[in-house]
């Protein structure tokens, strides 16, 4: 499942394949959100809150925040790297 923002429209229509969880947005003709979709967009941002705190844990390191100008084929292994320390770190944390 896909977690995305309320800006990300058009994403259901262009990928109808995925299964997406977008939060449910006011519209003007919907003056107020009902109580089950308050309780759904709440939910859907505890999830995205999580993700949002680890791809800014990994932006600290320069490779993932800057443009990347090395060999792709090294890409995936050096990402996997950052993910391991980051994990590792998150895990000495709460140890």
């Amino acid at each position: 499942m896909h977690y995305v923002e309320r800006g990300y429209d058009g994403v259901s229509r262009d990928y109808p394949d995925c299964h997406i969880s977008m939060p449910i947005k006011r519209r003007r003709s919907l003056r107020i959100l009902t109580r089950i979709q308050k309780r759904f967009n709440k939910q859907h941002s505890r999830v995205r809150v999580i993700v949002e705190h680890v791809l800014s844990r990994m932006k600290k390191y320069q490779m993932l925040a800057q443009v990347y100008r090395h060999k792709m084929k090294d890409y995936s292994q050096r990402f996997r790297n950052i993910a391991g320390l980051i994990n590792f770190r998150l895990e000495t944390a709460l140890a």
